[in-house]
């Protein structure tokens, strides 16, 4: 396969959904935060405008959403969303990607940890892409949410809309998937298309 020029990740909820596209040389392009609905509705081409994605790449990224117990509501919708999100993306072209990776399988590659949350992988993002933040932050030169201001204004955001909430994990599973695509072999991806 060839390395795409846009992969759109998707951390998707049980009612909103956190997207993130990025450019092949991991930049963000476009990121936000969108009801469920509107989304599927720009997938199928229906909607654009302020807040919706401008373009949906081929390739798409999303959250494989694994419960090894049982699951609430929430955890079934946001799978429900997912597979919807999927299935409307590959009806669009028959050259669409859909890649799934685990949230573990995301800390592992963004931490080289085996376990963590939300705030370890965007310290990972952070000191990936932000190095002078997080080397300030960790030398106890500035505090932690000096460490994240300041990367918000130098890497995580696009148009001008800092990075917030679940778009720090949208970006990190786009990023993990070109990581892989460019060569980065460490671990399985489950791939369905």
């Amino acid at each position: 396969m060839t390395i795409p020029t846009l992969v759109m990740g998707i951390d998707p909820g049980s009612e909103k959904t956190a997207f993130c596209t990025i450019y092949e040389n991991l930049q963000p392009a476009e990121s936000g935060i969108l009801e469920n609905e509107k989304l599927f509705d720009r997938f199928n081409g229906f909607t654009v405008g302020p807040g919706f994605p401008k373009v949906v790449p081929e390739t798409i990224a999303m959250e494989y959403i694994i419960s090894r117990k049982w699951a609430g509501r929430e955890v079934s919708d946001a799978a429900i969303w997912s597979g919807l999100f999927s299935g409307a993306h590959h009806a669009r072209s028959c050259k669409s990607n859909t890649f799934w990776v685990s949230r573990s399988r995301q800390i592992h590659h963004l931490t080289r940890k085996k376990s963590g949350g939300d705030k370890e992988i965007r310290d990972a993002l952070i000191k990936r892409f932000a190095p002078d933040a997080w080397h300030r932050c960790h030398s106890g030169e500035i505090k932690r949410t000096a460490m994240i201001r300041e990367a918000k204004d130098t890497w995580f955001n696009t148009d001008g809309h800092a990075f917030h909430d679940d778009i720090w994990q949208a970006y990190g599973i786009a990023v993990t998937v070109m990581d892989i695509l460019r060569g980065d072999k460490d671990g399985l991806l489950k791939r369905f298309v």
